[in-house]
């Protein structure tokens, strides 16, 4: 199952120097955010990179197969109803919130 327009909605996907960048938000009531965790709801680390995978997959137009993640540094959880800024640039992804990161990792593909 996708996670596209059931826990983000794509608002916008544009190519940058070496990359590309998707613009997301977080749909708030999602039950993700019901369960992790009950009273202050946050995206799981797990649910971030099915997120970067997906649009990943959207961007080359083909099904991308995480091979491996590494060199991750959760700084600030993604929050409910934020807005977030995708960031690929080669395996590096990072995404950040008002301007500041929140989260790196280096993913792996096939």
């Amino acid at each position: 199952m996708r996670l596209q327009d059931i826990f983000y909605e794509l608002l916008s996907m544009q190519e940058v120097d070496g990359g590309f960048e998707a613009d997301v938000r977080l749909i708030p009531d999602n039950v993700i955010f019901k369960a992790h965790f009950p009273g202050f709801p946050v995206t799981p680390g797990a649910v971030q990179v099915r997120m970067a995978t997906e649009l990943l997959s959207l961007h080359e137009g083909r099904e991308c197969l995480l091979e491996r993640v590494s060199r991750v540094k959760f700084i600030s959880p993604p929050l409910p109803g934020d807005t977030i800024t995708c960031t690929f640039k080669g395996s590096s992804v990072s995404f950040s919130r008002d301007g500041s990161t929140i989260t790196k990792m280096t993913l792996e593909y096939k």
